[in-house]
């Protein structure tokens, strides 16, 4: 009995091995450039275009770019308002600032993220994992709070009150967007999930969302951390309830992050220190950021027609 469970358990994670790349040692994939990505992929997996995680980078950048282009064809002529427009902060948004976020902020992220996922593992880069956390276990059911960034956004401007809240969570995202690819473009750091052998369904739902090559291209600062921070910053617009629940649950996606092996303790530490950093109120970043954003998106008031002189006035 013990012989056929130990058979069973090397199939097994013989069989997850070759289902996911992130399992293969980072040193032995080399330089990897976008065709070298397909390459592994046919080895390891054959690609299907249904798969989602065979072409994941691919679907993130067609995706975010046909919701792009159908926002700029519904608010682009500036007949409906968007989210980024200033002004009326203090009252709720309307049905179109809400439906802008959907089609403008988060469309852009889409495109970003999946550019990122296209360039792949930069040549030379090197692990951000401490030498102590390397055989730190994989907290299989810790892939529920991992997985939740991916849909409590969805409701963030459905649940808004203050339209000034609202305003600012969509600039803080574009600026904590633009900071992350910067570091993901430029700093050659990586964080490959920890291997392990799934259990449950939530560990298979990790092992499928950690099977892509290109995985660890995003891993410093942990996005993950940065959205639930902005999330949690938002959500105590609504009140001290909210607060507490946004705060704790960000709390938890920060420590799924490493549990869950999707990232090092390094990508956490940094997104801990970078959000108030750049979003914080009394930042002079984000002060600087959010004036040029009000000039950059005000709608200039049309000037006025010159006046026509009366050829002979009438005299009194």
């Amino acid at each position: 009995g013990s012989l056929q469970t130990s058979k069973h358990s090397a199939r097994r994670a013989a069989s997850w091995a070759t289902l996911s790349r992130a399992h293969c040692p980072i040193e032995k994939i080399g330089p990897v450039t976008f065709p070298g990505l397909l390459q592994q992929a046919a080895k390891l997996r054959p690609p299907n275009p249904f798969d989602p995680m065979s072409f994941m980078s691919a679907y993130l950048v067609l995706g975010g770019s046909a919701v792009l282009l159908a926002g700029l064809l519904i608010f682009g002529a500036g007949k409906r308002p968007t989210i980024l427009t200033p002004g009326r902060d203090d009252s709720p948004p309307v049905f179109w600032e809400r439906v802008s976020l959907h089609c403008i902020i988060y469309a852009v992220w889409g495109v970003c993220f999946g550019l990122v996922f296209l360039r792949g593992l930069p040549a030379g880069a090197w692990d951000a994992h401490f030498f102590f956390e390397r055989n730190w276990p994989v907290i299989e059911p810790a892939e529920w709070l991992y997985s939740s960034v991916y849909w409590v956004p969805l409701i963030v401007p459905w649940v808004a009150t203050n339209r000034g809240a609202l305003r600012r969570y969509a600039l803080g995202l574009w600026l904590l967007l633009a900071v992350s690819l910067a570091a993901f473009l430029l700093l050659p750091i990586i964080s490959p999930p920890r291997p392990f052998i799934p259990t449950s369904l939530a560990g298979r739902l990790l092992a499928f969302d950690t099977s892509r090559g290109d995985f660890a291209a995003a891993a410093c600062p942990s996005f993950h951390t940065l959205w639930a921070m902005l999330c949690a910053d938002f959500f105590a617009s609504l009140g001290r309830g909210w607060a507490w629940a946004g705060w704790l649950w960000a709390l938890a996606v920060a420590a799924s992050c490493v549990a869950t092996g999707a990232h090092a303790l390094l990508d956490v530490v940094v997104s801990l220190i970078l959000y108030p950093l750049l979003i914080s109120r009394h930042s002079p970043i984000w002060r600087w950021y959010y004036a040029r954003a009000d000039r950059l998106f005000s709608k200039k008031p049309a000037s006025n027609p010159p006046m026509t002189p009366i050829a002979n006035p009438p005299k009194p």
